[in-house]
């Protein structure tokens, strides 16, 4: 009986060690969701830490200098214009919205403002996922529409960059977009990303920084 209460107790331990190795193995599991972005918090990531700015609009519009002009281009034009492809690899599932981009060039052919690249995964769901590109080939960020808080920095990639958050009205209810503006590569980005998880933001915002 004694032997027989030893091996019980001996049993229970085991199995008490593998309990404890299978919840230390689901809690190390890959994979698990990151909670959406809130505005004045910092997120800690493996390549980096991004503290997440208030956005508001600044009302102010852009006038387009005397000497630019609007034109469409397309998408091989880029790489001429910033002496690379400046749009990473996206996400799988993401695609153009247009196969062209229209652009203010000032005579010489410098950017002087490129906004509204879209890429989505549907573009003809506006509740699809979908990122927008603003890029600058003056080795600043593009010019923008809006206050990112205190302007409190953030750092990926070892590139420094300002993040927020804004919160606008829809006609289904309020939704998030997730704005990013730094300099990469020489190049100069704001990207803002709509009906995206924190995931999908992240992995677009360090493809982008790495250039």
């Amino acid at each position: 009986m004694k032997k027989k209460t030893i091996w019980i107790a001996s049993l229970s331990t085991a199995a008490a060690v593998v309990l404890v190795a299978t919840l230390t193995f689901a809690f190390l599991l890959p994979g698990a969701a990151l909670a959406p972005l809130v505005a004045d918090q910092t997120l800690k990531t493996a390549n980096g830490t991004l503290f997440v700015n208030a956005i508001t609009p600044s009302g102010g519009k852009i006038g387009m200098p005397p000497d630019a002009e609007q034109v469409e281009l397309s998408f091989a034009d880029l790489a001429g214009l910033f002496g690379r492809d400046p749009i990473p690899v996206l996400p799988k599932g993401f695609a153009a919205d247009s196969q062209t981009v229209s652009a203010m060039l000032f005579s010489n052919g410098t950017v002087f403002l490129m906004n509204g690249i879209t890429f989505s995964t549907d573009a003809a769901d506006p509740k699809a996922p979908r990122v927008v590109f603003d890029l600058n080939d003056k080795g600043e960020p593009p010019l923008a529409d809006c206050i990112f808080g205190n302007g409190t920095p953030s750092t990926l990639n070892g590139v420094e960059m300002v993040v927020g958050l804004e919160t606008r009205e829809g006609e289904d209810g309020p939704f998030d977009v997730y704005t990013a503006s730094f300099i990469a590569n020489g190049v100069g980005y704001r990207l803002r990303a709509m009906n995206v998880s924190t995931e999908q933001f992240l992995e677009i915002l360090e493809a982008t920084a790495k250039g």
